[in-house]
Formats: C-alpha cells, structure tokens, sequence
C-alpha cells in the first residue's frame, strides 16, 4: 500500500460510499478486530470508520487485501497509521463492492484500470 499522489481517490471513496449504502454498521469497535476479520472473510469493498472527533477514514479491500487508506489528508500507509493510532470509533460500516465499483476504486488507487479476472491493462492518463 503506497501513496498514489491521485486527488480523485477520496472523492472516488466518497461517491462508492454514497452509492454503495453500508450492509452493515457496527457501533464502535477496535481497528484491528475489524481488519483481521475483513481479511479473514476476502472482503472487497470500502470500510468506512467514524473517528470520535467525527472525522471519515477509509479503507479499500480487495478479496481481503488491505490496498489503501484515507484519513482526513492523509493517504496511504502514513493514514493507516493514524488510523491504527486512534482510541477506538464512534461507527463502522462496510460497503461491499464488485464488478465496475470495485474496477473504478482500483483504479482511482492505481491509475489504471484493471479487467477484473482477466490479466489486461489499461493506463488512465
């Protein structure tokens, strides 16, 4: 997981999020408990955590892979430290993704777009 320097990726985030409504929301809970669950499980979608002060972190699985977070301006491994620094959440929700959601928040992360199942690339300038 490293940072992609892509400004559309948090607005990316935002709009699945939005989109894709939480399956499931869980008050409060510890960030690791969560992460050792969603790998466990080969969840793909965003994790959405409240922190207490109200702030909106995200976290992007792929088939459980943790592949890039986002707290507040901070992208990547320097945000999941942050993340990993926090006291506990005042909410979680999950928003499962697949298909074309899931291709396009892959892309925003990596800048190109990736056929999933298939070994094809494709570079997004």
């Amino acid at each position: 997981m490293e940072t992609t320097g892509q400004a559309c990726v948090p607005y990316v985030f935002r709009l699945l999020a939005r989109t894709h409504p939480a399956e499931q929301k869980l008050s409060g809970g510890a960030l690791e408990q969560s992460l050792a669950i969603l790998q466990g499980s080969e969840f793909s979608g965003i994790l959405t955590l409240e922190t207490r002060t109200g702030l909106l972190a995200r976290i992007l699985f792929e088939r459980g892979r943790l592949l890039h977070a986002l707290r507040g301006d901070l992208e990547g491994a320097p945000a999941l430290e942050q993340l990993r620094a926090e006291p506990g959440f005042n909410a979680i929700a999950l928003h499962p993704l697949e298909g074309p959601a899931l291709a396009l928040a892959l892309a925003a992360v990596s800048g190109e777009v990736r056929s999933l199942g298939h070994s094809t690339l494709v570079n997004v300038a």
